[in-house]
């Protein structure tokens, strides 16, 4: 069992909480840590540093094992307990996909995927895929 904090398991799970319950237990509920997307001591350690390093790499994206930042508590819970997102039901790529609405310091703000992308410093990656694996193994 974690050690965090506890849950609360009798809460009505019909109800949809509204933003100022969500950032109160954002706010007080929730341990706050230093974000990263990797651990990159633990990659190191089984020996996949370099095969993730290159993989993120091919598909143009280097900076996602690198990310850290610092906490800003307070902005974060206003961001996560206002956030709204909407998906589009067709392909928009032009659009960016679908778009997130939240509130931060009493300003609503609007953002489609694709200007996310951007603010997170990813690279547009409309006509990209994955390489196609031919004339694999069948057995071992």
């Amino acid at each position: 069992m974690s050690k965090g904090k506890a849950v609360a398991v009798d809460r009505d799970r019909e109800k949809t909480p509204s933003v100022e319950e969500l950032y109160d237990h954002l706010l007080n509920g929730v341990t706050w840590t230093p974000t990263r997307f990797v651990d990159l001591d633990l990659l190191k350690e089984l020996g996949l540093d370099s095969d993730i390093e290159a993989m993120l790499e091919h598909l143009k994206l280097p900076k996602l094992l690198t990310m850290a930042y610092t906490i800003y508590k307070e902005v974060s819970c206003q961001f996560l307990s206002s956030l709204e997102v909407t998906y589009h039901n067709t392909p928009h790529v032009r659009q960016g996909w679908g778009k997130i609405k939240f509130k931060v310091n009493g300003r609503d703000y609007n953002m489609n995927f694709k200007d996310t992308g951007r603010v997170m410093g990813f690279q547009d990656l409309e006509d990209s895929s994955l390489p196609k694996c031919e004339n694999l193994p069948t057995e071992l």
